[in-house]
């Protein structure tokens, strides 16, 4: 039951099958059925890797793995051991010199000038040190430069693990810094109304002042006439003065809702692209999750049909089991030959993988649309018959006789839709 939950989608789809049959399917799941679908996961495995990866050696080096033996598709999977790996080692430090924080990149620029062994050891326990070190770095800088939401969600962010900063830094930042946007906003609105108030209440205290001034002048008492005229003097300078200080609290109110806000927006922005480029990779491994469940299910067509005329034939339920085990091997030599054919067919003209520099090219001329666009003609042009079949709707017959498949004379009837 494990292996309906951790396994691959060959695994999940033998192992379901196997569990749905009798004694007969399930000793020959065990015996051959579950080595083919732990191979083909990895091979699965190994085409969403060079989907993905950012690590160019390892894309030129996936195909000939994925043509070749499990043991070779092992080596990359298991033990990244392929030609180039001390390029692509180096590759990866160089990135995270150029991107990471201080503390990465002193570290980074020591590996590079070591020994290989130092690039491995730095891109397998050192640069996680570094992280750290570089992201509570990063946090305070964070708390020293934002407003009151800010500095409060970073330090509950220093006083957990390390991924409480990585929240913080990715998403948590943002929303607060748009939080004290909001809040500067509103108090420049309320600063701005205290400075009208001030201002209107002035301006009737030294309106008031000046009548008293022009009432006494009337009277011929010119002593309390000067009395009342400093005194609107006195308003009109406390007025002058009080309007000048809201306005001032105004305009600072303001700016620190500008800067917050426009704070907000770069952070929004650095944000989309990072998840620009995570939707990328994520829509990549979904593709190839996509195609691993296709795969698997047409395998299973093989083996349900070869089960299926072995019992119409009168063979026991052994015989039948070992058939369908045979259907889908059979399978997956059809489609590992396919994919040795296409990379001869790719080595023959001289393309094959988009390297990591043509992506460069096309994303500085059309962004990542562009590189999305020319991926999908490329994975069409290089689309294999059972990606045909698949997509066409097509059913695969296989030709059985009394001794097993028949295979130098297998029989595809593609019914299109």
């Amino acid at each position: 039951m494990n292996l309906l939950i951790s396994g691959g989608a060959w695994t999940q789809t033998a192992a379901a099958t196997a569990l749905a049959g009798g004694p007969a399917e399930v000793h020959a799941f065990l015996a051959t059925g579950l080595t083919l679908a732990v191979e083909q996961d990895d091979r699965v495995a190994l085409e969403s890797l060079a989907a993905t990866t950012s690590r160019p050696k390892l894309k030129q080096a996936a195909p000939a793995a994925l043509a070749g033996s499990h043991d070779q598709v092992l080596a990359i999977l298991r033990d990244r051991a392929y030609e180039g790996t001390g390029i692509d080692d180096e590759i990866e430090v160089q990135r995270l010199l150029n991107t990471g924080g201080p503390s990465t990149r002193r570290a980074a620029n020591a590996a590079l000038s070591g020994s290989p062994a130092d690039v491995r050891d730095f891109l397998k326990n050192g640069q996680q040190q570094t992280r750290d070190v570089d992201e509570q770095l990063a946090v305070q800088k964070v708390i020293n430069t934002g407003g009151p939401e800010v500095k409060a969600a970073g330090q509950a962010s220093q006083e957990g693990p390390a991924s409480w900063r990585q929240v913080f830094l990715n998403s948590g930042q943002y929303a607060t810094a748009q939080r004290d946007a909001d809040t500067a906003a509103h108090a420049a609105v309320i600063a701005r109304h205290v400075a009208q108030a001030a201002q209107t209440a002035a301006t009737a205290h030294e309106t008031a002042n000046r009548a008293s001034e022009f009432a006494a002048r009337a009277s011929n008492a010119s002593a309390e006439a000067d009395g009342w005229a400093r005194q609107a003097e006195n308003s009109k300078n406390e007025a002058a003065q009080a309007a000048n200080a809201s306005a001032d609290a105004a305009q600072k109110s303001a700016d620190q809702a500008v800067a917050s806000a426009q704070q907000a927006r770069q952070a929004q922005q650095a944000a989309l692209a990072d998840a620009r480029a995570a939707e990328t990779s994520a829509n990549q491994a979904r593709t190839s999750a996509s195609r691993a469940n296709d795969y698997a299910a047409t395998a299973q067509t093989y083996a349900d049909q070869a089960r299926a005329s072995e019992l119409a034939a009168g063979k026991s339920a052994d015989d039948a089991a070992a058939a369908s085990e045979d259907a889908k091997k059979f399978a997956a030599e059809q489609l590992q030959a396919e994919g040795r054919q296409r990379k001869a067919d790719a080595d023959a003209v001289g393309t094959g993988n988009v390297t990591v520099d043509d992506e460069a090219a096309l994303r500085a001329v059309g962004g990542q649309e562009l590189v999305d666009q020319y991926r999908k003609a490329q994975a069409d042009a290089n689309k294999s018959i059972f990606d045909w079949i698949i997509q066409n709707g097509g059913q695969i017959l296989v030709d059985l006789f009394a001794g097993g498949i028949k295979r130098a004379s297998t029989i595809l009837a593609l019914s299109i839709a």
